[in-house]
């Protein structure tokens, strides 16, 4: 303050358990399609959020939890993203921040830069997050010329994703090119950070 007295300020925020996980080869040809049926029972399960952005209050797995899961393929890295929400907001009159999205980042750089990514804007400063392959997919796409807050939508060349309605939700595929995962990373990836937002 003023005076000079130290000033505290308490916050809480979730440490998660990191650890690695393997990757599975996909066992099946995966179309990017938003049909996630080809991937049977997803690995990972998510029914709490680790944080909590914007306005209003989490209420439970219904209001919005989601199941993950990622695999290879020599042609490319695939993720999978089943949506549990029971209150859908997307329209392409709103900015890609204004719906609901899945938000992944791929970060295939050698340890130790890929552990050194978690602050965005020092990320950004440094230049490495032109090295982590971003993408944010969306129900109903945005118009062009509405504005859009730090992703512009557009994806880089090869990256594919697909997005559906589903009755409890929606679903997200997306395909990265191992090719790009290799040149962004300066090597043959061998494995990759995931960042996935819903």
């Amino acid at each position: 303050d003023a005076e000079g007295a130290p000033v505290e300020i308490e916050a809480e925020s979730p440490i998660l358990p990191e650890r690695r996980f393997p990757l599975r080869r996909t066992r099946a040809k995966v179309a990017v399609d938003g049909d996630l049926r080809e991937w049977g029972k997803l690995a990972f399960a998510v029914d709490e959020p680790g944080e909590t952005l914007g306005p209003g209050r989490h209420d439970g797995p219904d209001d919005a939890s989601f199941r993950f899961d990622a695999r290879w393929d020599p042609e490319a890295l695939f993720v999978a993203v089943d949506v549990r929400d029971d209150s859908i907001v997307a329209g392409s009159d709103r900015s890609l921040r204004q719906q609901d999205c899945v938000t992944l980042s791929v970060d295939a750089r050698p340890d130790p830069e890929r552990s050194e990514n978690h602050d965005l804007f020092a990320t950004v400063g440094s230049g490495a997050m032109a090295k982590i392959v971003s993408v944010l997919a969306t129900l109903d796409g945005v118009r062009p010329d509405r504005t859009t807050a730090l992703f512009d939508g557009t994806a880089a060349e090869g990256v594919r994703w697909a997005a559906r309605r589903t009755p409890g939700g929606y679903a997200v595929e997306i395909s990265i090119p191992n090719a790009l995962l290799d040149e962004r990373r300066g090597a043959r990836w061998d494995a990759v950070r995931l960042n996935l937002t819903v």
